[in-house]
């Protein structure tokens, strides 16, 4: 919640957003990674009269990525507001005991952690996350998805 929250009211820096593109474009590769792959791709932009390779389009747009544009996408298509969260746990019923008592939920490394990591961690263990008890339903997993 609150990586979502600083990402709609923050956005991306110049260089998360570089970052994010150079992995973007290199991550396309293994869209179709197969002849198969490549094939099946091929014959969805003939069917969806997508002109050229939608994977050449996909690769020239993460090169035309710019953080103005992305800072737009956010905005327009992410909010935190107003969220439907799906948990799947064992103890369902001790996890919305402390999601709703809004306690802070500390963070424990096998190894040390560089000062940076353990300041921002100090912010993630007090995030409120005002979740209303009645907005929490505990379901049987069999019926989740029926």
């Amino acid at each position: 919640m609150r990586e979502l929250k600083h990402l709609v009211d923050n956005g991306l820096t110049e260089e998360q957003v570089l970052e994010k593109r150079a992995a973007l474009s290199k991550y396309v590769f293994h869209f179709a990674p197969t002849t198969m792959d490549r094939l099946g791709y091929a014959m969805d932009d003939k069917f969806y009269r997508i002109e050229g390779s939608h994977l050449e389009r996909y690769r020239d747009a993460m090169q035309s990525m710019t953080r103005d544009r992305v800072q737009q996408s956010v905005r327009k298509h992410l909010q935190y507001q107003n969220l439907q969260i799906v948990i799947i746990t064992k103890d369902a019923k001790a996890l919305r005991d402390s999601l709703v008592s809004d306690v802070p939920s500390p963070i424990t490394y096998p190894t040390p952690r560089p000062a940076e990591v353990l300041k921002e961690d100090e912010e993630i263990i007090e995030f409120p996350l005002r979740i209303r008890p009645e907005n929490v339903r505990i379901l049987p997993g069999k019926t989740l998805f029926e």
